[in-house]
Parts: C-alpha cells; sequence; structure tokens
C-alpha cells in the first residue's frame, strides 16, 4: 500500500463530487481517475489521474493516443515548444513508447488545499489539451512542422501562460471513468 495523505484524498474527493464528476479512486494506491471531454476538439478526451502522496498531489492528464516512432521527434519538438512559458505544469513525452501527456503538481505540507486551489491543479492539464491537443494531431498525423503549428495556435489563442484558463468546459458534460490502464506512480 502506498502511504498518502487521507486528508489531501477527501478534499480531491469533496471537490469532484460538488463538481459533478464520475471518477474512481484505488485506495491502495491514492489515486483518483476519471476521464475529461474536450468540447468541439479533435481530441475528444484525456484520461485524468490525480496521485496523492504524503502533504501533495500530481495530476496527470494522457489522452488516449501515442506518438509513434515516424512522428516522435516531431511530437517532441512540438511540445517542447508548446511547453515554453507555461507556468503551471508541462507536457512531457516518453521516448520509449510515444506516451504523451500534461502534469501539474501541488506542494501542500501540512495544510489541506482548498477548493479552487484543487479547481486549478486538476483543470489546468484539461485546459492545456483543449488548446495544444489538436496541434499535437495536426503534427502527428498531418504533414505540418511544430513551429507552423505552433505559431498559428498562440496567433488564434495568444502565447502561453496558462493562467488565463476558462476552463470550466470540462464541467458541461459528466465525465465517465475511463478504461485506461492507471499510471504506475512510481514513474510518475
Amino acid at each position: 500500500m502506498t502511504k498518502y495523505s487521507k486528508e489531501i484524498a477527501e478534499q480531491v474527493r469533496t471537490y469532484l463530487e460538488k463538481e459533478g464528476l464520475k471518477y474512481s479512486f484505488d485506495d491502495e494506491k491514492g489515486i483518483f481517475k476519471f476521464s475529461a471531454k474536450i468540447k468541439d476538439r479533435n481530441m475528444s478526451y484525456v484520461d485524468m489521474f490525480v496521485l496523492i502522496g504524503e502533504d501533495d498531489l500530481r495530476v496527470i492528464s494522457r489522452p488516449p493516443i501515442k506518438a509513434n516512432d515516424k512522428k516522435m521527434l516531431l511530437v517532441a519538438e512540438y511540445f517542447t515548444r508548446a511547453n515554453y512559458g507555461l507556468k503551471y505544469g508541462n507536457f512531457q513525452m516518453d521516448m520509449s513508447d510515444g506516451e504523451v501527456l500534461f502534469k501539474t503538481y501541488l506542494y501542500c505540507g501540512t495544510e489541506s488545499p482548498i477548493h479552487d486551489i484543487i479547481d486549478t491543479i486538476i483543470e489546468m492539464p484539461h485546459f492545456m489539451w483543449s488548446e495544444y491537443g489538436d496541434g499535437f494531431l495536426r503534427v502527428l498525423f498531418g504533414n505540418e512542422l511544430p513551429k507552423d503549428v505552433i505559431e498559428s495556435i498562440e496567433k488564434d489563442n495568444g502565447p502561453p501562460s496558462n493562467e488565463d484558463s476558462n476552463h470550466s468546459e470540462a464541467h458541461d458534460e459528466q465525465s465517465v471513468e475511463c478504461d485506461s490502464n492507471q499510471p504506475e506512480t512510481e514513474t510518475l
């Protein structure tokens, strides 16, 4: 059994229930799991994992698709360009298998986080996939260069800051429990 803060877990549970999100919880590992829909985008959802630690929490969001060997370096460049200037998290890619994710982290110390802080840390990955997910697909499945895709996104939406997110779309429809395997806590 993984050691984690029951108080932080309870705060996250309260948040998820207040927001009306369906989730599952692995009591052995301290991991909440759910899916977040992305409206009006080609990438329609991401799997979300909230990993509770002894004095922190991490949120991992992962789309249901990986970068293939042929496009892995282009996808890595795309996410490197997307990461520049981000303040509250980052995109990551596993170069061994092409898995991509967005991760946020919150150190809580001895205090339990309040609803608004939990909202930001959980919604930021969803917001970032809403902004950059379709660009990932354009690089992965199209013939566009990462630099051009990022420039078009930032031209339309402004440069990345992830401070001005309007992240209410995740709650427009109730999320459903995801079917995918949960990430291993040791490797995240």
